[in-house]
């Protein structure tokens, strides 16, 4: 390795070589204990090879620095949790986009649905455009999503990426139930650590109160742990769910 290269090894699933002159190296190295599928990270490769469990790489973002000036991009590691007509993978995220209250473009939180929160927006917006190249957007399909509300009336939204609902999380394995965030800080030589720490995430499901959502709180005892938090809850993850064309990757 050149001596202007520091590999950093903070966990069994990510590393990155960071060049002090501000270019980037990333890699994605998966644990089998964690994933349990196959791991694919050759996109020309994979496209009809992925199964319900395999991982992919597609995307990549840029998460969070406490102490440092220099973006660090890391690519986004996907779980199929899905699989339909051949070709249609059904993905989800297993890092946050990040951490967010379920707060409405406009107006009071008491009452917010899916349609009009800040998180389908950004989502369908900034980390659209931000984390896939325009290829990887190509790949990305419009899905109709329906969300139940809090009075049980269904809304019906066309999105890009957007939040899972209990019913997904509740029919995939266990070892992809849970969502992790990256933490990235720099310390002494600008040399950075990157830590990934499990944590609670959103759901589109209405909660117990019309002011609060579904979140998964964890997965203990072989049961998946589910609260109900207030939308203004701003420390909570964002996992997305999205549908791709695996002949387009």
């Amino acid at each position: 390795m050149a001596n202007n290269e520091h590999e950093v090894e903070k966990s069994h699933y990510l590393w990155y070589n960071k060049k002090k002159d501000g270019g980037i190296i990333a890699m994605l190295i998966t644990s089998a204990n964690a994933m349990m599928g196959t791991v694919f990270d050759d996109t020309n490769e994979m496209a009809m090879r992925l199964n319900i469990g395999d991982c992919l790489t597609f995307g990549s973002f840029v998460p969070s620095f406490d102490s440092s000036d220099v973006p660090v991009r890391l690519p986004m590691l996907w779980h199929v949790i899905d699989k339909q007509c051949g070709s249609r993978l059904k993905l989800l995220s297993d890092f946050f986009f990040e951490h967010t209250g379920y707060w409405p473009l406009h107006g009071n939180s008491s009452a917010v649905t899916w349609k009009e929160t800040d998180i389908r927006h950004d989502l369908n917006s900034k980390y659209y455009n931000n984390c896939f190249s325009e290829r990887e957007r190509e790949a990305i399909l419009t899905t109709e999503v329906k969300t139940k509300t809090y009075d049980s009336s269904i809304i019906t939204t066309n999105d890009k990426l957007f939040l899972p609902a209990l019913e997904d999380i509740e029919n995939i394995p266990e070892h992809l139930k849970i969502g992790r965030g990256v933490y990235a800080n720099c310390f002494g030589d600008d040399i950075p650590s990157v830590e990934l720490l499990y944590c609670f995430y959103w759901l589109r499901d209405p909660g117990e109160a019309e002011d609060e959502n579904l979140v998964v709180q964890g997965y203990a005892d072989s049961k998946l742990v589910i609260d109900s938090l207030d939308h203004n809850a701003d420390e909570v993850g964002v996992r997305a769910v999205m549908f791709i064309d695996a002949e387009k990757i």
